[in-house]
């Protein structure tokens, strides 16, 4: 089931879920510049009526098997590239928290195959994103709960694993 949004008196701009409503799909339109070779690369694509952010950490992302909701197909990453980049996109505060939280709920369902897939796509990184990576996943053991977000106490184990395979020679 898709959720009805409705928009925020308060930021017109912005589309929130209603807060009676228990299930939400976050749908976002991703487009991927197979031309980027560094995740890091962000740039704009100008249009003068919708300019884009491209965004190069999206690179790391694989597609999987699409889902179906209303009979519409929907593409989604694999697993390993949607937690390579949540830990490697840069924000900061609630935001950044909220994004290294989804990283929990992945954790939660990944198996052995994407743990390798995760690996092999971190080897094939720069020596900063990796850097990276391994810093957000120790703020990530570090973060509290936030009401509507995973619980990261019970997935700490499944981060210190993580962290320990990425820091193995």
């Amino acid at each position: 089931m898709i959720q009805q949004l409705e928009q925020s008196a308060d930021e017109p701009s912005v589309w929130v879920p209603r807060a009676l409503c228990s299930l939400v799909i976050e749908v976002n339109f991703i487009g991927q510049d197979p031309a980027i070779v560094d995740p890091m690369e962000t740039y704009e694509k100008p249009d003068d009526r919708l300019p884009l952010m491209v965004f190069g950490p999206l690179s790391l992302l694989i597609a999987g098997t699409p889902i179906v909701v209303d009979g519409m197909r929907i593409p989604v990453p694999r697993l390993a590239g949607s937690v390579l980049e949540k830990l490697v996109t840069d924000r900061t505060g609630e935001k950044g928290d909220r994004d290294l939280l989804v990283v929990i709920g992945l954790l939660s369902m990944i198996t052995d195959a994407d743990y390798d897939e995760l690996q092999h796509i971190y080897d094939a990184t720069s020596p900063e994103l990796r850097h990276a990576i391994r810093s957000n996943l120790a703020i990530l053991s570090l973060i509290d709960a936030r009401p509507g977000m995973p619980d990261p106490r019970p997935q700490r184990a499944a981060v210190a694993r993580l962290l320990a395979r990425l820091e193995a020679p």
